[in-house]
């Protein structure tokens, strides 16, 4: 106990830990948006794709965020790449189909499995 305050270690340990590892997955996914968006590496827009895919898998509501990222990285692509025709298109399905694969098994399986 710190003054009157309880100190509830596993519980704010807990919190803390899910805060770091929010963060980390954000750092992540910026980063490798960045890179793949701008650069063209098409490593880090699978791992951003798969990152989406982890964010929806962990809250499926997250799928509506998601696509908004991937709508303005299929813009930030199309902008910094003029010459190549369908880059927007290549990285929204490089970006998106992680997540809509994760939600639609998802859904299946509550659907399926009650």
């Amino acid at each position: 106990m710190i003054g009157d305050l309880p100190l509830d270690l596993p519980r704010h340990l807990e919190l803390w830990l899910a805060v770091f590892g929010g963060a980390v997955l954000v750092f992540l996914l910026l980063r490798a948006l960045r890179r793949f968006t701008i650069h063209g590496s098409t490593a880090e827009g699978l791992l951003a794709g798969l990152i989406f895919g982890m964010l929806v898998l962990i809250e499926p509501l997250a799928l509506i965020p998601v696509a908004v990222l991937v709508a303005i990285g299929a813009v930030v692509t199309a902008r910094h790449r003029p010459g190549e025709s369908g880059a927007a298109f290549a990285a929204t399905c490089l970006l998106l189909f992680p997540a809509a694969a994760a939600f639609g098994s998802s859904a299946f399986l509550s659907w399926r499995l009650g």
